[in-house]
């Protein structure tokens, strides 16, 4: 995420746990963040906006490693490990971290190890490119729609119409 999330006292705030892929639940028990639901604009974070914002809060050497993850001096994140995001108005969603990108929406018996991981044997590395410059592409347009004229999406939605 190349903006800090700014926090608020009056935000509702997410919860975010960390399940590292070989660790108990027990063992993770602390790994939790939460986050505000929105920036100081009003703007609504989205999942990806948080994990961005967890990726680098629990991961050494980001230079923005959050203070729990120091504290509890635990290796960083890394491929196959699990995040939980829990809004107040949604159930808690598991994302699993992959080689790019995460997985959406896994189920709670794979991430205990009660279930077998989903196999990614069949994508080819075509696909994977076309997802990152995808995602790259996007993300180079959503920080010059952010920098150039200071709206957000719903604002852009709002003034199309008219």
């Amino acid at each position: 995420m190349s903006y800090p999330l700014c926090y608020n006292r009056n935000h509702i705030m997410i919860r975010v746990k960390i399940q590292y892929r070989d660790m108990t639940e027990k063992q993770c028990k602390k790994f939790w963040l939460d986050y505000p639901e929105e920036d100081c604009k009003g703007r609504k974070y989205t999942d990806p906006d948080i994990l961005d914002a967890v990726w680098e809060d629990w991961n050494n050497g980001s230079g923005r490693e959050c203070t729990l993850f120091k504290k509890l001096e635990v290796r960083s994140m890394m491929v196959g490990d699990y995040v939980s995001i829990l809004r107040p108005t949604v159930a808690s969603v598991w994302h699993e971290c992959l080689a790019i990108g995460w997985r959406i929406n896994v189920p709670w018996e794979e991430v205990l190890g009660n279930a077998p991981k989903q196999d990614f044997s069949d994508i080819s590395p075509e696909d994977v490119s076309k997802a990152l410059v995808n995602k790259l592409n996007q993300d180079v347009w959503w920080e010059r729609m952010i920098k150039n004229n200071d709206i957000v999406w719903e604002d852009h939605e709002a003034l199309s119409r008219n």
